[in-house]
C-alpha cells in the first residue's frame, strides 16, 4: 500500500513506479459530496402558471414582483423578480418620457 504514494518526495513522477497512481490520489482531487440546497429546487410548470396568473392582476403584480425580488423562495424566482423589476422600471420611464 505504501507504494501508491510518493514517499520519497520525488517530483519527477515518470521515473518512479507509482506515477500511474499519482493523478488519482492528489490532495486537490478529494471528492466532496454535494447535496442540493433547498433554495435551488427547480420551479415547476404549475408554479410558473401561478406566477404568470398573478402577473395579470394590476396591483398584485407589482407587489408580487417586489416580493420575489426582495425575499425570493429560490434563486430562479429571485432572478425573475429582479429582471421583472428592471423591465417595469424601463417601461415606466419610457411611458413618462413618451407621454410628456
Amino acid at each position: 500500500m505504501s507504494n501508491l504514494y510518493n514517499t520519497d518526495h520525488n517530483t519527477n513522477f515518470k521515473h518512479t513506479n507509482n506515477y500511474k497512481y499519482q493523478s488519482r490520489f492528489r490532495k486537490n482531487d478529494v471528492r466532496r459530496d454535494t447535496y442540493p440546497n433547498d433554495e435551488d429546487y427547480a420551479v415547476g410548470i404549475g408554479m410558473w402558471l401561478v406566477i404568470l396568473a398573478c402577473m395579470t392582476i394590476p396591483v398584485v403584480n407589482i407587489v408580487f414582483i417586489i416580493f420575489l425580488a426582495v425575499a425570493p423562495p429560490n434563486k430562479t424566482l429571485g432572478n425573475f423578480g429582479k429582471a421583472s423589476l428592471i423591465l417595469f422600471g424601463i417601461a415606466f420611464f419610457l411611458t413618462l418620457l413618451l407621454n410628456a
